[in-house]
Formats: C-alpha cells, sequence, structure tokens
C-alpha cells in the first residue's frame, strides 16, 4: 500500500510540488517521524484522520466485495487543511477479482499464490503509527506540506 500525505498549510511550501523520494521510510520510528512532521502541532488532525481510519477498517474488514479481490498497488490519500482532515482510498486500477471461492482477509503474509497484498494489515499499521504518535505539542514546526512513501507501513 502506498500512502500519500498533502498538507497545503505551510507557507513556504504552497504550491510546491509533492516531495516523492521517501522509498527510504521503512522503520517504524521513521514511518513515525514522517506523520508526525506531516502533522506539525495539530493534534485534533490527528484525532480526526485516527477516527476516519478506523471506520474506514470496520467498513472494509466487512466488505464482502474487498473478501474477493486483491488490491494491488492502491493508496491512501490524506489530506488536511484548516477546516478539514480526511483519507481516502484511491487507486484501483489493479484491484482484481479473486478465483472462484477463494477468499482473502488482506492481513495473512503473502505467499506465492494466496492473492494476500497486507491491505488491511497496512492500514492497522497507519493506524499503530499515528496512536503511537505523543500528543502533539504547540511547539512542533511543519517542515513540509506534502510526502508520498511507498514504504510498507
Amino acid at each position: 500500500m502506498r500512502l500519500t500525505l498533502v498538507c497545503p498549510l505551510c507557507s513556504q511550501f504552497r504550491g510546491a510540488p509533492p516531495v516523492t523520494d521517501l522509498k527510504t521510510v521503512r522503520t517504524p520510528l521513521e514511518v513515525n517521524n514522517t506523520l508526525a512532521m506531516f502533522l506539525g502541532d495539530r493534534e485534533e488532525v490527528r484525532v480526526k484522520l485516527l477516527t476516519r481510519l478506523r471506520d474506514m477498517r470496520r467498513r472494509l474488514e466487512h466488505s464482502k466485495y474487498l473478501q474477493t479481490h486483491e488490491i494491488v498497488g492502491s493508496s491512501i490519500l490524506i489530506i488536511y487543511d484548516e477546516c478539514r482532515a480526511g483519507a481516502w482510498l484511491i487507486d484501483f486500477a489493479k484491484t482484481r477479482a479473486l478465483p472462484s471461492g477463494l477468499k482473502v482477509n488482506h492481513r495473512t503474509p503473502w505467499a506465492p499464490g494466496n492473492h494476500e497484498e497486507g491491505f488491511l494489515y497496512g492500514i492497522d499499521q497507519l493506524i499503530l503509527s499515528l496512536e503511537s504518535i505523543p500528543h502533539l505539542s504547540t511547539n512542533n514546526n511543519l517542515t513540509a506540506h506534502s510526502l508520498t512513501t511507498n514504504s510498507t507501513i
């Protein structure tokens, strides 16, 4: 799963292209640091995103469609501004129906032929990362407005 983060709030980055070279963000600590940098001192955004991602995960866990399809190369777009914060699932071009009778849970580790891609595992890890960031203080500065990572979270 790919994660895209966008925040148009910081004037020094407004209008700049997204930072896309974050392929080295791999460890939970690196992911947490990237998310903390993205959120800056906006605790209310972190709380809104957690609420949205938990609701998204709950709905996906109960989706009959998701049980019978593999989701390859999808993304979660996270964006916020002065008024709103949200997360959306995007990039479903490689979604494929599974062979008849096969179901997946999207959390089992991938093995040849099992069609598991870790979609829900990635959402679980993103939620855990956001939960593990300490309550954000007003002393932090937002240092980036838009980040994209292909790391497995």
